[in-house]
């Protein structure tokens, strides 16, 4: 039977804060930080090579962080890997809230992808010209909520690589919610807008009018031949493989038939 002494000091730790409490949460911040690091590396593929990368992941003090994880060469372009790669990140009920921001008139459009219907919709992104992909994290802040456990980055960078040679960097965020194993219930991934890089042969970019002029700047008719070059070059520019949201005709056509936007 304990004494009077000894029930106070059984109360009193009985009712302190307890310092495991912290402990507990700092650990599931973090695995779950890794784990939307692990999503970042696993989205990074490199058709041309046959690799999984991320160039460039920024997290914190952390740069140049690559990760390499070999696959067969056309094993994406199969509904099996995708489904795998599916039931590897996201819960039987978890879902893809892809919002999408026309940077030129402020148009947005909010579609949610379920997880059953996320692999024909990673399949079809890739069908339609990509060849690889690089999320960067260049910022994170961690855990923004305990229950449900929620880790959100407000600042995020999907660069994708077409087979013709063009980029496409498109700027937003990324936020992601939870289940008790550590799968997405909720992954919320925002494009605000997007930046276009064309690939333009070397010849055209030797004969450029700002090179000529500085070689060629003070001989007869250089104006002339500089504007036959401008025109040249312009009509070279091949067409935009991306829409005024900055993703291929072929995955917005994937959203929009047969997914209810909001």
């Amino acid at each position: 039977m304990c004494s009077p002494m000894q029930r106070n000091v059984i109360q009193s730790a009985l009712q302190a804060p307890s310092s495991l409490d912290p402990i507990i949460t700092d650990e599931r911040s973090s695995r779950a930080l890794l784990r939307l690091m692990e999503f970042g590396r696993a989205i990074g593929l490199n058709i041309e090579v046959g690799l999984w990368r991320v160039n460039s992941l920024y997290l914190f003090d952390i740069s140049s962080l690559t990760a390499l994880v070999l696959v067969s060469l056309c094993q994406h372009q199969t509904i099996d890997f995708w489904q795998a790669f599916v039931a590897k990140f996201f819960g039987n009920a978890g879902k893809l809230r892809y919002k999408l921001v026309n940077p030129v008139t402020s148009e947005s459009k909010v579609f949610e992808l379920t997880a059953p219907s996320l692999p024909r919709f990673y399949l079809g992104t890739v069908e339609s010209g990509i060849k690889q992909l690089q999320l960067i994290l260049e910022q994170a802040l961690g855990q923004t909520a305990p229950f449900p456990l929620i880790v959100e980055c407000p600042r995020i960078t999907l660069v994708s690589h077409h087979i013709n040679g063009s980029k496409i960097f498109a700027k937003g965020t990324i936020k992601a919610t939870f289940a008790t194993d550590f799968k997405f219930d909720l992954l919320e991934l925002t494009s605000l807008g997007f930046e276009e890089f064309i690939s333009r042969p070397v010849d055209e970019t030797l004969g450029s009018p700002l090179l000529e002029s500085k070689i060629e700047g003070k001989k007869k008719g250089n104006m002339k031949r500089a504007l036959t070059t401008s025109k040249k070059a312009t009509q070279s520019i091949p067409e935009s493989i991306v829409n005024e949201f900055g993703i291929t005709h072929k995955a917005m056509r994937l959203l929009e038939v047969g997914i209810a936007s909001i």
